[in-house]
């Protein structure tokens, strides 16, 4: 399996992918929050983040080896991340931090530690741009992503609550 997954930096070329990717993250997030609108709503704007100098988007290819060989088929994108440099407040620690968001790997392809990987070479990524602190956003209640993370390291640090009072 591993032969057949190359992870690269995304290109514009990925877009109608990866906005995919972007309404099945939401897809999944919509039950665990009351905050997001109804119909379709958009995350990230994903040409400026792969347009970014302080951004790594990252992609996994899939490639069928059978398939490839038979018929020249392209590989298909099967999951993503990215990392962006953001500026801290000016009191922490660190000057800079990065911001680890948009991790999805498609449905046939979980359970292959392909996030982890992502998180990992995003991880690279930012200590050769000389950021040790990285941060993401999780929903508590989203707990194999919750596992997942903790298993590279990462721990809760703060929570945020809600209150709507139309409720």
């Amino acid at each position: 399996m591993s032969d057949s997954i190359r992870f690269r930096t995304a290109s514009l070329s990925d877009l109608p992918k990866l906005l995919t990717f972007e309404q099945g993250i939401i897809s999944a997030e919509r039950p665990l929050t009351t905050v997001l609108k109804e119909g379709e709503i958009h995350y990230y704007d994903i040409v400026e983040l792969i347009n970014d100098e302080n951004c790594h988007v990252l992609v996994a290819e899939y490639s069928d080896p059978n398939e490839s060989a038979e018929n020249n088929a392209a590989p298909s994108l099967v999951a993503s991340g990215y990392i962006k440099v953001i500026e801290s407040k000016p009191y922490h620690k660190s000057e800079k931090y990065g911001y680890i968001g948009f991790i999805y790997v498609d449905q046939d392809h979980r359970g292959k530690a392909l996030s982890q990987q992502i998180i990992k070479q995003l991880c690279n990524w930012a200590k050769a741009q000389d950021i040790t602190d990285i941060r993401l956003d999780v929903f508590a209640e989203n707990v194999p992503a919750v596992k997942a993370y903790e298993k590279l390291g990462f721990k809760a640090n703060l929570v945020e609550m809600t209150l709507n009072l139309d409720d």
